[in-house]
């Protein structure tokens, strides 16, 4: 199974939002892939209202690559570790088994 390595640090809205951190990152995988990751600040990310256009544009970008690095699988998680209000998930693609794409990607 592809495995994809999470961590998240500070998915305010996400974290908040959900029930438990795996549901978070799921949710936050599947806008990325969707390409709905709403980036103004207190929505999907942790976004300073400071960061400006062009970074934002920077993200976006990033955030459009990793949607293509996730592939099409079902994404599942695995094992969750959590101190204080972070946590780490490990997230597995089950769509296929491709040693060669196999990733970590930070989210926080």
């Amino acid at each position: 199974m592809k495995l994809v390595f999470l961590t998240l640090a500070c998915l305010t809205g996400m974290v908040a939002a959900a029930t438990e951190p795996a549901n978070a990152a799921l949710e936050f995988l599947e806008k990325v892939r969707l390409g709905t990751v709403n980036l103004e600040p207190g929505k999907d990310t942790a976004i300073s209202p400071q960061t400006s256009q062009e970074k934002r544009k920077v993200i976006s970008r990033r955030l459009e690559r990793m949607a293509g690095d996730l592939g099409k699988g079902t994404l599942e998680a695995g094992e969750i570790k959590e101190d204080g209000d972070l946590a780490a998930v490990l997230v597995r693609n089950t769509g296929s088994f491709d040693p060669a794409r196999m990733g970590g990607f930070a989210v926080g």
